[in-house]
């Protein structure tokens, strides 16, 4: 099942089941990342990429709501020589290599 179901590069991270349903070692990455993101891990859209784009610091996923999945993007003020959007987990390249 891991492999089937997260996809991750360094640019985009893709989840094929809902986060609750992630193996426990995957699991706890996925939702401490989506956390220290400010993004809700229940409403995250399955099949659909969470794109980070360090040049531009910018974060776009997609998330179910009451009226289908929405786009949300993120642009947060950044202090000078920080990187954000934060790497994807390591463990989690890993698993889609």
């Amino acid at each position: 099942m891991t492999q089937e179901a997260v996809e991750c590069s360094g640019a985009s991270l893709t989840l094929h089941c809902p986060v609750d349903r992630l193996p426990g070692h995957l699991q706890g990455a996925v939702i401490r990342w989506l956390v220290e993101h400010d993004i809700n891990p229940d409403t995250i859209a399955v099949d659909q990429p969470i794109e980070r784009d360090s040049m531009r610091e910018i974060l776009t996923w997609r998330e179910n709501s009451d009226y289908g999945v929405l786009v949300r993007t993120r642009l947060p003020a950044v202090a000078d020589g920080a990187v954000w959007p934060a790497p994807f987990p390591a463990m989690l390249m890993r698993q889609s290599a």
